[in-house]
């Protein structure tokens, strides 16, 4: 497996303004790619907030279910110099629609490949994880009680979805497998329990939520039964 497969999807950036909505809030998209979209708005959205994702220009037309997989207050103001949120969404694969559209999208020239993104995205990985290994730092909760409540919302809606198609749940255990394998992470996985499933929903969840909340949450949802 390479670089572009661990990644999982080629992204291209909006070349010009193509404004979209998403659980019926207006976005701005910054880039797409065929599992995913990188999207600006002005009013925040709960993580977790699963929607229809959708684009209209001219006669390409994009309708879609997405899941915002997290959300931050952007350091860049908006074209009209207001603050504005920056967010992540995941889309359901396989969606040979999307696909199309994404596809029309860029023969039209509204979208536009991203130079080296790849290369980058592999040196920041490998620079953020060679700093937490200099710094030393454990920021673990103390126990499954001290977890946000949204990432809880996250892993819980995020392995449900994963239960309910094993084919892209074992994709994503192997991407995860892999990038702990090559040096993306250096956490010891094999005491961690439901290993595959954890590492299926770190994985999916662009590892935004560390490897150990994650099986915290599991423990919870066990005791919960």
């Amino acid at each position: 497996m390479n670089v572009e497969e661990l990644r999982a999807a080629e992204r291209f950036t909006a070349s010009e303004p193509l404004p979209a909505t998403f659980a019926a809030y207006p976005i701005a998209i910054v880039n797409l790619s065929t599992i995913g979209a990188l999207v600006e708005h002005p009013a925040p959205i709960r993580l977790g907030t699963v929607g229809r994702f959708m684009i209209r220009r001219g006669d390409i037309a994009v309708d879609v279910k997405g899941f915002l997989i997290w959300s931050r207050l952007s350091k860049t103001p908006g074209a009209d110099g207001a603050q504005v949120y920056r967010s992540g969404l995941r889309i359901e694969s396989g969606n040979a629609e999307y696909a199309l559209a994404l596809h029309l999208l860029i023969k039209s020239g509204a979208m536009k490949r991203e130079a080296d993104t790849l290369e980058r995205k592999r040196r920041r990985l490998v620079e953020r994880m060679a700093e937490k290994n200099r710094s030393g730092v454990r920021t673990l909760p103390s126990s499954s009680e001290d977890i946000p409540p949204d990432q809880v919302l996250l892993v819980q809606h995020a392995r449900e979805r994963l239960l309910a198609n094993p084919d892209e749940a074992q994709k994503w255990y192997h991407r995860a497998k892999y990038a702990i394998t090559h040096g993306a992470s250096n956490i010891e996985i094999e005491s961690i329990r439901n290993r595959e499933e954890v590492l299926a929903v770190w994985e999916y969840l662009e590892r935004s939520i560390d490897i150990q909340t994650i099986s915290r949450v599991f423990d919870r949802m066990r005791t919960d039964i």
